[in-house]
């Protein structure tokens, strides 16, 4: 794809109104190509009748019956956090949402509304604790200080997980080599690659976050005669300047995500992200007055300022994975995918071993898969046909007959629920076997094979 043309202060006017001229048509271009993609994609879930992972371009209070659904959470310095209910949502860092066309920040899922402080938060130096809980919750005040020696650490506890801490310092730290580790019974240290660690403060340099994701087997302990969840931060160094800090807080509540610096505001970044049932989104409140209703908006905001933002100056939307879709890989089957069945056939045969056909032969792909499912089919059969799935190593997945009083095609019938973790590969014969004596089956087969992951 073409590059978009930037912009610079310094770019003389004549360039800029050549440069808007093709960022233009580099635009249209684009969204023409995407409408194309548009149809294909919708082409081939009804062709393969997948359900859509998104619910796509949902407009949020745009109009006059849905624009009051918007309620304020908090006025900020600049921008004003505005919740919107929304529901089937999950988090997946593709979610989207756009202002005026404009892509926001999403900045994740929230784990609480407007939590603003750790339960605790201690100094441990050798055994005795200094507890920083009461300066550690407060914007500002009087500043503490941090681990000024690799033999002291900072414990960082709350009642629930947290994935994320945020900083601000009174006083930048300098030669720290930090090392973050939780409690599983035992300290467990979390890295970038297990645990996508990111320390966006370098080690106590800026002000900023260290984020990661959840471990599963973090426990509660007792430290210091406090049960909590606690995260502990260490140095395998002696720092050349000591850390002292403002507040030291939980990075993963709605206020706290959205949280915005005031280039973030000059600049028009605004942000969203979920919580419970909500997207939240920040919006400017701030500006000429002539303009409120317009250009920003506040909770006070008058009811037709608010129809005016929401409903006839701006529009908002959001594209976002379902909490009930489920995966559902349609995968080949010898050399088809869907609507592979026999062609007319006649199979006889009597005694405990009667002969048997074999409708389809492949490797089915099971990668982290749940289950396998197939969906039988028969035009027409006189008897009780007995349909078998089976493994490359010989193992039956499923044994099933078939009477007359079902209904065609067959209801999907899960053949295996024991897939192990991690990549395997199926190779299954799909199998019919005559029940009887000069038995007549007409067109019996596999609609599908799917592997429900």
């Amino acid at each position: 794809m073409t590059d978009i043309n930037k912009i610079k202060r310094d770019t003389p006017l004549k360039d800029v109104i050549t440069k808007l001229q093709e960022n233009d048509e580099i635009i249209l271009g684009v969204a023409e190509s995407d409408l194309i993609n548009n149809y294909e994609l919708q082409d081939l879930f009804s062709g393969t009748r997948q359900t859509s992972r998104f619910i796509k371009n949902l407009y949020l209070g745009n109009t006059l019956t849905t624009y009051n659904l918007f309620s304020g959470l908090s006025n900020e310095a600049g921008y004003t956090i505005w919740r919107y209910p929304v529901s089937n949502f999950v988090d997946n860092s593709v979610n989207a949402m756009y202002l005026d066309d404009m892509k926001l920040d999403y900045r994740g899922a929230a784990t609480s509304e407007t939590a603003t402080s750790f339960s605790s938060i201690l100094l441990l130096s050798g055994t005795t604790y200094t507890d920083d809980t009461t300066e550690a919750g407060t914007d500002n005040g009087v500043d503490f200080r941090l681990m000024n020696h690799n033999s002291e650490s900072l414990l960082i506890g709350d009642t629930n997980t947290f994935n994320g801490i945020d900083f601000n310092f009174a006083t930048l730290g300098y030669g720290y080599g930090l090392h973050a580790y939780y409690f599983s019974g035992t300290w467990a240290e979390l890295t970038s690659t297990r645990n996508g660690l990111i320390d966006d403060t370098s080690s106590f340099t800026s002000n900023g976050r260290i984020s990661f994701t959840i471990p599963s087997d973090w426990i509660s302990g007792t430290f210091n005669g406090q049960n909590k969840r606690w995260l502990k931060l260490t140095t395998d160094t002696t720092p050349v300047s000591t850390a002292t800090s403002y507040y030291i807080r939980p990075d993963d509540s709605v206020k706290n995500l959205l949280s915005l610096s005031s280039d973030d505001i000059l600049d028009g970044n605004w942000a969203w992200c979920y919580y419970n049932n909500n997207a939240y989104v920040t919006l400017k409140n701030r500006g000429g007055l002539g303009y409120e209703g317009n250009e920003w908006l506040r909770i006070e905001s008058s009811d037709t300022n608010k129809q005016n933002f929401f409903v006839y100056n701006h529009t908002l939307n959001t594209s976002y994975q379902k909490a009930d879709w489920t995966q559902t890989v349609s995968n080949m089957v010898g050399n088809y995918a869907y609507q592979q069945k026999t062609s007319r056939m006649t199979i006889s045969g009597t005694g405990a071993n009667p002969p048997v056909i074999c409708l389809l032969s492949g490797t089915v792909d099971v990668t982290n898969a749940n289950r396998v499912v197939i969906q039988p089919y028969a035009a027409s059969y006189n008897s009780n046909p007995a349909i078998f799935i089976v493994k490359r190593d010989s193992t039956v997945l499923y044994s099933g007959t078939y009477v007359a009083a079902n209904i065609l095609p067959f209801s999907p019938t899960v053949v295996d629920t024991t897939m192990d973790s991690g990549n395997k590969l199926y190779s299954l014969n799909v199998q019919v076997f005559s029940t009887g004596s000069n038995t007549n089956i007409i067109d019996f087969g596999i609609l599908s094979v799917q592997v429900i992951k």
